[in-house]
């Protein structure tokens, strides 16, 4: 009965933690850079919120620590541009960036934080699909 009580006093708040987060890379596998914006919904902040960020280049053949830590009730995407061909890299979820410096923008799907920054635009971002705690690796452009 001891180890049991041990087990679940000890050992389990230590392995919950690392099981309820996930890692989450962006590896350029294209001849030249990227631009890459990433995007993080809070499910479980009061209220929920969308936040983008970016602009990150990421150089050919390099790894981008998109995400350090993605919780149980989040979501994440990301927004990418080739450097020279312009190729882009999106999807179906629309949300706001800056398009001519680094930014870092919270409730980026509200037309409101438009209307107050009109420099910002949207942009459609490629939502991953993950299972917090399982899904950790490396994201290929």
């Amino acid at each position: 009965m001891k180890k049991i009580w041990f087990f679940i006093l000890i050992i389990l708040p230590v392995i919950k933690p690392s099981a309820c987060f996930s890692q989450i890379y962006l590896k350029n596998t294209n001849p030249e850079a990227v631009y890459v914006a990433v995007a993080q919904y809070k499910g479980d902040a009061k209220p929920p919120y969308w936040t983008t960020r970016g602009w990150y280049t990421v150089n050919s053949g390099k790894t981008f620590t998109a995400f350090e830590t993605v919780g149980p009730a989040d979501s994440i995407g990301y927004w990418a541009m080739t450097l020279l061909s312009n190729m882009v890299y999106e999807g179906k979820k629309p949300l706001l960036v800056h398009n001519d410096e680094k930014f870092m923008i919270r409730n980026a799907d509200k037309e409101s934080v438009l209307k107050q920054n009109p420099s910002y635009e949207w942009r459609n971002f490629r939502l991953i699909k993950i299972k917090p705690g399982i899904t950790t690796g490396t994201i290929n452009l």
